[in-house]
């Protein structure tokens, strides 16, 4: 047939009936263990050739000897040298952050129990001392009749950029947080459907709130702003804080009134901006303040006008009414004073009529005016 067939053959010396020695040869036809091996041989070329191609570190891991093989890119990871490619486990064990130990052993003996597979994040000290950040994965692929692990493969990914973008992401938010929880007025975020994407102390303070869940994704209309202050239901179609969505532009009121988780409600002055991203609005900030106390200082203030104008009012009724009762009897006076000048006075007498005369002329003008 042209097939090539591959023996094992073995050779015997032995002594014959008649005493001349003989030699036994036996042929064992094993091609087909011969392409086995090959098939064996050519899937451990494989996967070599994709431990090392891929782009993450692949350990494999053989619990019955604690050895690890890897592949050229976690030593390259690692910055260890990747002629060797078989570690002991306590290589990698050193090669951990003393900090992250703990919980790499935890996540670990969930997966060897069968519990999960192995997924977890946590930092690596590299040849040079620095800091690695992965996202290590891995599960068992071989356990015993008894359910004991035999070996186990996994691979690593460096995250160092995506982690640390997430830690300085993380320090921005806590920085912004501090901000408006050190502010007096309070703010609240919303998105297109109005629910609450964020708040600050003094928001959660002024409204009753202990904590952000009580309000974080909560349509704000439907928490604070559901009544008129007349008691009127308040539709949200005509909530001015919501119309920045539809106008593009920010709104100030201060004659509406915000309610309280236990029911109450106060007088609130708020203001609305868009927020926007890339040109399209995508939500609202509005911070607002309680102004119970201006409102009534202007209560007290437009009181305290109208009681000034009354007395104004009194003192001109008062004045006009007294200029009638003393014109005419002063003009009177001045004239009896104008015949008692006309007399035969002495000096001091005529002094004392002049000055009688200045000071009721001086009445009448002021009357008069």
């Amino acid at each position: 047939t042209g097939e090539t067939h591959h023996y094992l053959t073995t050779r015997k010396p032995l002594t014959g009936p008649d005493g001349e020695p003989r030699i036994l040869i036996i042929s064992h036809d094993v091609t087909e263990l011969h392409h086995a091996r090959l098939l064996v041989e050519e899937s451990e070329q494989r996967y070599a050739q994709a431990m090392a191609a891929v782009g993450e570190g692949i350990w494999d891991w053989d619990l019955r000897t604690n050895n690890v093989v890897h592949n050229a890119k976690w030593c390259e990871l690692l910055g260890l040298d990747s002629a060797n490619l078989q570690h002991p486990l306590a290589d990698f064990i050193e090669r951990l952050h003393e900090d992250d130990r703990a919980s790499v052993d935890e996540a670990l003996g969930h997966a060897l129990r069968g519990e999960a597979d192995y997924d977890h994040e946590h930092r690596m000290l590299r040849a040079d001392g620095s800091i690695l950040w992965v996202h290590d994965r891995g599960r068992v692929i071989e356990r015993d009749s008894d359910g004991r692990p035999l070996r186990m493969i996994g691979g690593l990914t460096d995250v160092t950029w995506l982690k640390l973008a997430e830690i300085e992401l993380k320090n921005k938010r806590e920085t912004l947080e501090l901000i408006l929880n050190s502010t007096a007025e309070a703010i609240f975020g919303i998105d297109l459907d109005g629910r609450c994407t964020f708040c600050n102390h003094a928001c959660l303070d002024m409204l009753g709130y202990e904590r952000q869940e009580y309000l974080l994704g909560q349509n704000m209309h439907d928490q604070i702003h559901h009544t008129l202050p007349d008691g009127t239901p308040f539709p949200a179609r005509a909530c001015r804080i919501f119309k920045v969505f539809s106008e593009g532009r920010g709104t100030h009121v201060d004659d509406e009134v915000l309610w309280r988780k236990d029911g109450t409600s106060f007088p609130a002055e708020y203001w609305s901006y868009p927020q926007s991203i890339g040109g399209k609005v995508v939500g609202a900030v509005v911070t607002f303040v309680d102004i119970t106390q201006r409102k009534h200082d202007e209560e007290v203030l437009v009181a305290a006008v109208r009681a000034a104008e009354a007395a104004s009012r009194a003192k001109i009724n008062f004045v006009a009414n007294m200029s009638h009762e003393v014109r005419t009897p002063m003009n009177a006076v001045l004239g009896m004073l104008g015949m008692l000048a006309e007399t035969r006075l002495d000096a001091e007498q005529r002094a004392y009529v002049s000055k009688v005369r200045s000071a009721a002329n001086a009445l009448l003008r002021i009357l008069n005016d």
